[in-house]
C-alpha cells in the first residue's frame, strides 16, 4: 500500500508548547496540547497562544480536536498560582492556515482556517471566511478606570532615531509614572503559526508632568527597523 492510500493517523500534540518547573517534584508540562498555534507578544509582554489542533500535524486535513481556548502565558507572576490561564473558548476551529494580528484598540483580529485545497464546504473542517475579534484580559471593564487616551493631535506622529519626541495623553486623574509603560509594535504578517517582524519594544520615560510624556526614541534600525509602529501606552497594565 502506498502511503498516500494508507489511513492516516492524528497523534495527540506535544503539550510541552508550555513550561515547566524542573525544581518541583512531579511537575507537568502545562497547560494543554497545541499544535499549528500562534504565538501573540501582546501590548503588555503578556503573550497568548490562539488557534490550532490538539492532534495530527501541520498540513491540509492533517490534524483533529480543534484547540478552541486560547491561554495567556503572564509575563510576571506573583509567585503564588500558575502564570497559565485558559480563556473563555471560542466556537470557531482555526486550524491550518489560521492568522491573527494585533489591532490599534489593542484587541486581536483572528481570522481565516483552510485545511483543503481551495474554498470547501463539505468537508470536516471548511474553508473559514468568519473573522473574530478576541478581547484580551486587560479589556476587562472593571479596568476600564486605568486605560489612557492618546491626544493625537499634540504628540509626535514622526520620530528620528535618537533624540527624544512626546506623546500627550489625557490625564484625568492622578497617575503613577511608576505604573506608566510606552511600547511601539511594528504591525505585523503572520502565516502558517510564523509572525513575520513580531517586534514590542519599550520605550524609556525620561520625563511625565501634566499629561505629557517624553520618550526617548530608539536609537538606531538594529533596534527597531524603519517603518510604521503602533505606539500603546499601558497604565497599571491596561493599554
Amino acid at each position: 500500500m502506498s502511503d498516500l492510500q494508507r489511513p492516516k493517523v492524528f497523534l495527540l500534540g506535544n503539550t510541552d508548547f508550555a513550561r515547566m518547573d524542573i525544581t518541583k517534584r512531579n511537575d507537568k508540562w502545562k497547560p494543554s496540547a497545541r499544535i499549528m498555534g500562534d504565538v501573540v507578544v501582546l501590548p503588555t509582554r503578556d503573550v497568548l497562544l490562539i488557534n490550532g489542533a490538539q492532534s495530527g500535524s501541520a498540513g491540509r486535513d492533517d490534524a483533529r480536536d480543534p484547540n478552541l481556548n486560547p491561554v495567556l502565558y503572564k509575563f510576571k507572576g506573583d509567585g503564588t498560582d500558575s502564570k497559565f490561564t485558559m480563556m473563555n473558548p471560542s466556537n470557531i476551529p482555526r486550524m491550518y492556515h489560521s492568522s491573527f494580528a494585533i489591532l490599534p484598540d489593542s484587541k486581536i483580529l483572528i481570522a481565516r482556517s483552510n485545511a483543503n485545497p481551495g474554498y470547501m464546504d463539505n468537508v470536516l473542517f471548511h474553508t473559514e471566511v468568519r473573522v473574530e475579534k478576541f478581547s484580551p484580559h486587560y479589556l476587562d471593564p472593571n479596568l476600564a478606570q486605568f486605560k489612557q487616551e492618546i491626544v493625537v493631535e499634540q504628540s509626535d506622529n514622526q520620530v528620528k532615531f535618537g533624540p527624544k519626541f512626546n506623546v500627550q495623553i489625557r490625564e484625568d486623574g492622578a497617575i503613577e509614572q511608576a505604573k506608566l509603560q510606552v511600547m511601539i509594535y511594528s504591525p505585523l504578517f503572520t502565516m502558517h503559526g510564523i509572525s513575520m517582524n513580531q517586534r514590542l519594544i519599550q520605550l524609556g520615560i525620561q520625563k511625565f508632568n501634566n499629561g505629557n510624556i517624553v520618550l526617548q526614541a530608539p536609537m538606531n534600525g538594529n533596534i527597531a527597523p524603519p517603518g510604521y509602529d503602533m505606539l500603546f501606552v499601558n497604565y497599571n497594565g491596561v493599554p
